[in-house]
């Protein structure tokens, strides 16, 4: 027989069949046998998971993401973190996409022990030009180089297919986020005819289809017109998101326009395919312009389009490609491509060709005496730019452009135009392309080496590509040092290295990322923070990632010097094996691809590297860093050292790490990553951390616990995101965990002074008031729909308001609120006594909650009696009298009203979601004739000064923090205009015709009150 334990009791379920007489013992353990189908959540389909692990890896993996500056997915990991802990398996399944990346970090396996800082024993005297160590015999020995072996091995026949060596397994990512439907409001917004007729003409259908037509009035603004008419629209997309898209749009344009060109182009080296495709581009964005400019249907704020009828303006470029980022997004990459494609035929490569006129100035004047001055006008998103050149001699060009460089290119040909004419008589001769003709393909590498080849065979199966991709794969692994090496070789397969694979391969990853960024940050919402919303050029840091993850380690051909430094080609190898892969696979590669790249696509977050990372949040709080090295050992094997010095007004401290093989670059990296690992995990055991660990934590967490303060309020976010101060586990509401956390940091920094606990006090309740702004969609809906019910009334509209749903609403959203703010019995028994008396229902309730004498906050007791009180009249209303149950189960108060011929769910489905936002501690499951209640009680705020600060800024914001008394008022208010509204109205139905004119304009007055005070309910409801 199952059993249920709840404290120290334990209760058998001797029947899991209702019996004729509730019996005390079979309600309590009915309640928690409801409960345990909340305490799992399916993650994957028939693979469930702990409530409370999955939360815990969600505020991990939200960690990860935001300290790569991935704010949409940080964001929307905590968010959902907190929404499981309330709803549990009530929540239903998490998307696909999520549940993948929660399996792969739980079930990865543990990492090895923390690695420590250590500081170096021996040390020069502190005089930081010193340019290397003295004592070459210090040096940290580097482990001896992997050398890749070359063609002498084991000669391997070109045309055998080796059996895989690689896990090869295909992800299907069509349960990928789409850009949803925005909703009715951007109905409000113009649709230009001539635009939905010219993609009509591109193959992509606006016309009877909702979303794409939403979404394409949206792309229409600019964000001078969405802020300028946000009022009126309240729009739930920002000028961020617009930014976002734009950002798609000219990534999809630039990676078609590379593919066009090198269609037909083979050059020679990779800056003249840079410097060409830069110029192709400038050419392309004239072109998108000038096509679009016809159709007419920016829409523009009034300052921006007074300014742009008085100069060029970037606005209508901006807009131009949000409407190509928008049909990128809604399938319409092939649409794009061929648009792009139909430009470049139609002679784009010959308007592209000109003159690079301040290279030629250059040459022309090569003694380095040019003068350069720059003038800036106009504002931010409009920028203009003069340059004026100069030499010793007094001569002068001037130009003027939308960019520095467009600027210097007039001023330089100014210049040459007006004192060295003659210069304009030499041409530019482009570089001669060296290679195959344009068009044909390389060939395989005889017997190449074993590893080679087993990785052109694992990659074809893994891409899914044709056999004429082997040359193409061989090419993308093969590194300069060896072309060079082996050049009879290349000249007699026509192969050549991987630079220009890798240039087009750049774009590649930076499209494809930038498109599944987008559509992951539209699934969180469509108004992300200027964080949340930054996308980024990928790094090579990022780009090595995909190489670790395809395991290629070794099969990278490699001159024999380079072999000894495999790692500088990592970059370059995945992204050419892109390029690739791209060339054979094109869109497809967004619906079906390889597992590793689908990894490296979806968990890509715009990277900053460590030392960035830990200089941007030092920053929030007044810490400067600065950095310097050591170095010794010999000129082609060095070790690095690196001294970092924090500084905060007048005190310092330096950490003086210990040394690391490579480069500078690196040395700082580890010394960092060790400084942020241990930020974040100092806590968990305290007799871990040495002497120097412990003593920079005690400087640094003390310069950010009194400096809180001093943290502006647009970085409070980044604060909560990146778990500062232990701002995760207050998030979580994890009370206990937050206790422990601070017990832990007050060993190391001592006790804290009255006047910084309220500071930290403070300083928690912004950044919770932060969270829970925004994360309320269901009472900002309630507040809108509100609004928009007032301003449809009339005074002399027929019928009566009295049974309208509007007033309905009205009225349970005013006692809703007022149950919530106003001083009530906190006495749980008798409130449950008062209910089941009133609706002669039965009452069963656990004598513990007796014994304990359990009170709950005014809130609570409100949210909690409304929700009770409508289930037992709608119980009471079927003839039926329900039965209610209450218990003590852990830290929570739980109550059971079951009503087996009432529909629960139903009727109050909106009710207890409104009430779970108003009072966060209030969590609701629901089901067809039963409601669950789970009340948090209130934890004991202990006498510390960090745990105080925190509980006592969760209990705030859990109480609705200062939002309740706002929202009371101005929802009281309404409740009594309209009610006057509609008494003055309806008394001038029956009225003579003066007294009727006096009614119907005092019900006016009451109406245009009603009208005031909705707009501000408006203004409201935006800023949540």
């Amino acid at each position: 027989m199952p059993a249920y334990s709840g404290g120290n009791r334990w209760v058998g379920v001797v029947s899991l069949i209702e019996p004729p007489v509730a019996v005390p013992l079979h309600k309590m353990a009915a309640i928690r046998q409801s409960l345990s189908q909340f305490d799992h959540i399916s993650v994957a389909p028939g693979q469930q998971m702990p409530v409370r692990q999955v939360c815990r890896a969600l505020q991990r993996l939200a960690e990860r993401h935001a300290l790569g500056e991935n704010w949409g997915r940080a964001a929307y990991y905590f968010d959902l973190s907190r929404t499981l802990s309330r709803q549990g398996g009530g929540y239903g399944e998490l998307p696909g996409w999520v549940g993948k990346e929660i399996l792969d970090f739980t079930h990865r396996p543990a990492a090895g022990s923390r690695a420590h800082l250590s500081a170096r024993t021996r040390r020069p005297a502190r005089n930081f030009s010193a340019p290397r160590r003295p004592e070459p015999s210090r040096r940290v020995p580097a482990a001896p180089p992997q050398r890749t072996r070359q063609v002498a091995q084991t000669a391997v026949p070109r045309l055998v297919f080796l059996p895989p060596q690689r896990d090869i397994v295909i992800v299907d990512d069509s349960d990928r986020p789409v850009l949803g439907d925005p909703g009715e409001w951007a109905d409000r917004i113009p649709l230009s005819d001539a635009l939905a007729e010219e993609l009509e003409k591109w193959g992509w259908s606006v016309k009877g289809n909702t979303i794409r037509e939403r979404w394409i009035r949206i792309a229409s603004m600019h964000t001078s017109y969405l802020y300028e008419n946000n009022g009126r629209l309240l729009a739930p997309v920002n000028g961020v998101f617009l930014r976002a898209i734009e950002e798609v749009g000219r990534r999809w344009v630039k990676l078609s326009l590379l593919d066009c060109y090198t269609a037909k182009h083979h050059p020679a080296k990779v800056g003249q395919q840079s410097s060409e495709i830069s110029l192709l581009g400038a050419a392309i964005n004239k072109y998108i312009d000038d096509f679009f400019a016809p159709l007419g249907f920016t829409l523009l704020g009034k300052g921006e389009a007074a300014q742009a009828a008085d100069r060029p303006s970037r606005a209508f470029s901006n807009v131009n490609f949000q409407v190509i980022g928008v049909i990128a997004l809604l399938d319409g990459i092939k649409q794009i491509h061929r648009f792009v494609r139909s430009a470049y035929d139609n002679g784009l490569p010959s308007i592209a060709k000109k003159r690079d006129w301040r290279t030629l100035l250059e040459q022309q004047v090569q003694d380095g005496s040019l003068t350069w001055l720059e003038h800036r006008e106009g504002p931010d998103h409009d920028v203009s730019f003069q340059m004026t050149v100069s030499d010793p001699r007094g001569r002068k060009g001037v130009g003027a452009g939308r960019s520095k460089k467009e600027a210097s290119q007039r001023a330089s040909e100014d210049f040459l135009r007006k004192h060295i004419p003659q210069a304009l008589k030499q041409t530019q001769h482009a570089t001669a392309e060296a290679g195959p003709p344009p068009g044909s393909a390389p060939s395989r590498y005889l017997n190449p080496p074993r590893e080679h080849w087993q990785a052109v065979c694992d990659l074809r199966r893994m891409f899914d590509l044709p056999p004429d991709a082997d040359p193409w794969l061989m090419q993308a692994l093969t590194h300069s040092s060896w072309t060079y090496e082996n050049k009879e070789r290349v000249t007699e397969a026509g192969q050549r290295d991987n630079a220009l694979l890798a240039h087009h391969g750049s774009s590649v990853a930076e499209t494809l990322t930038t498109h599944e960024l987008v559509l992951r940050m539209a699934a969180h919402g469509f108004a992300p923070t200027e964080d949340a919303g930054r996308t980024d050029t990928l790094s090579s840091e990022s780009c090595a990632e995909l190489f670790e993850l395809l395991e290629l380690k070794g099969s990278v051909l490699l001159g024999k010097g380079q072999a000894s430094n495999p790692d500088v080609a990592r970059a370059d190898v995945s992204q050419a094996l892109l390029a690739v892969a791209w060339r054979f696979r094109r869109n497809t590669l967004l619906e079906r691809r390889p597992k590793q790249l689908h990894e490296f696509l979806t968990t890509h977050t715009p990277v900053l590297d460590p030392y960035s990372k830990l200089q941007a949040m030092s920053a929030m709080y007044g810490i400067e860093l600065e950095s310097s090295f050591y170095e010794e050992g010999l000129e082609h094997d060095r070790s690095y050292a690196v001294d970092i010095e924090f500084r905060s007004g007048d005190d310092q401290f330096v950490l003086e790490c210990d040394f690391f093989p490579g480069s500078k670059a690196n040395a700082k990296k580890k010394a960092v990553d060790g400084v942020l690992s241990l930020l974040s995990s100092y806590s968990d055991d305290l007799s871990q951390l040495n002497t120097l660990e412990t003593d920079l934590l005690a400087f640094y967490l003390w310069q950010q616990i009194t400096n809180v303060d001093k943290v502006p309020r647009r970085h409070l976010m980044r604060c909560v995101l990146q778990r500062h101060l232990g701002m995760d586990y207050l998030v979580a509401g994890d009370s206990e965990r937050f206790t422990q956390w601070a017990e832990a940091t007050e060993q190391l920094v001592g006790s804290i002074p009255p006047e910084t606990v309220g500071k930290l006090t403070d300083f928690y309740s912004q950044c919770l008031a932060e969270v829970y702004r925004g994360s309320t969609p269901g009472l900002r809906e309630e507040l809108l729909r509100l609004a928009d019910w007032i301003q449809s009334l009339h005074p002399e509209m027929a019928g009566s308001i009295q049974e309208s749903p509007g007033l309905t609403r009205l009225a349970l959203l005013s006692t809703v609120l007022s149950s919530t703010t106003q001083p009530s019995s906190t006495d749980l028994p008798g409130l449950l006594s008062r209910i089941a008396d009133e609706h002669s229902a039965s009452l069963t309730v656990d004598p513990s909650l007796h014994d304990e004498d359990v009170f709950l906050q005014p809130q609570q007791i409100g949210a909690l009696g409304i929700l009770l009180n409508r289930a037992a009249s709608a119980s009471a209303a079927h003839g039926h009298a329900g039965s209610i149950e209450a218990t003590s189960m852990d830290d929570d108060v739980v109550v059971l009203l079951s009503s087996p011929e009432t529909d629960i769910e139903g009727t109050l489905g909106p009710v207890a979601e409104l009430m779970a936002e108003i009072a966060p501690s209030i969590t609701c499951y629901l089901n067809r004739h039963d409601i669950i209640v789970k009340v948090s009680k209130e934890a004991h705020i202990p006498d510390s000064g960090m745990a105080h600060a925190g509980l006592t800024a969760m209990k705030l914001a859990r109480s609705g923090g200062r939002i309740l008394p706002e929202l009371h008022h101005l929802v009281a208010d309404i409740h009594e205009s309209v009610v006057a509204f509609e008494s003055a109205r309806s008394a001038a139905v029956n009225a003579d015709r003066t007294t009727r004119y006096l009614q119907l304009a005092e019900a006016s007055e009451h109406l245009d009150a009603a009208e005031k005070q909705a707009a501000a309910i408006r203004r409201l409801a935006a800023s949540l």
